[in-house]
């Protein structure tokens, strides 16, 4: 007998007692709020501020600040960031805080005009990742230790968790629509604003002019 007449032999002799060794179960659903809960975990990992600190490093970073501004409040205080955040509602907590759009219902479901980054990133920039679906499109530029997030969402879609733990505060408007602005404890700019149909973030470990020139050419594709 030839070793592939063997190989073939031991799996049609095996395969079968392995199937009924396993017991049969009935089907198994689970519970609505586990399966939000994981929908919810699942779309948090596409988002901006996830990816920033997804390495072991910048984690261990982001722990530290945490366990030593546990005992304080934010210097972004509730009132000043709510005549701010007018499209936007936001739940505060002491390091990072949640910002959903004020009224997502009459926006589009899904995206039906996408807006594409112009700037002009010179040959060290590389793609690094990029996603798209009907409600999410999303592509980061990274040169070394430098990283551009774009994100764009369907307002129904959009519940970021950004770092707002000491944050400095920017008044910005974007086409006469404030816009969340500031820079963050990590040394990253933080822009997100709505264009009436959809949410667009833009962050980046970048100084403040460059980070305003590649907000400047974000437009919506041809």
């Amino acid at each position: 007998m030839s070793h592939e007449q063997l190989k073939k032999a031991l799996s049609e002799t095996l395969i079968p007692e392995y199937e009924q060794s396993v017991p049969e179960t009935a089907p198994h659903e689970f519970s609505p709020a586990f399966e939000k809960k994981m929908k919810a975990l699942i779309r948090r990992r596409e988002k901006s501020y996830y990816r920033f600190v997804n390495t072991a490093g910048k984690r261990v970073a982001c722990v530290a600040g945490a366990v030593l501004v546990l005992s304080a409040l934010s210097v972004m205080k509730a009132d000043a960031i709510k005549n701010a955040f007018r499209d936007f509602s936001v739940q505060f907590r002491n390091v990072f805080s949640t910002v959903r759009p004020a009224d997502p219902h009459d926006a589009p479901k899904t995206i039906e005009e996408k807006y594409v980054v112009t700037y002009p990133f010179d040959e060290g920039y590389q793609i690094d990742y990029q996603y798209e679906s009907d409600t999410l499109c999303s592509i980061t530029y990274r040169k070394g230790d430098t990283t551009v997030f774009f994100d764009q969402y369907t307002k129904e879609l959009f519940d970021a968790d950004v770092n707002t733990e000491d944050a400095e505060m920017i008044p910005y408007t974007v086409d006469g629509r404030e816009a969340i602005f500031f820079l963050d404890n990590l040394g990253a700019y933080h822009l997100i604003w709505d264009d009436g149909d959809y949410i667009l973030y833009l962050l980046a470990n970048v100084d403040k002019e460059t980070f305003l020139e590649i907000a400047d050419s974000i437009k919506k594709a041809e």
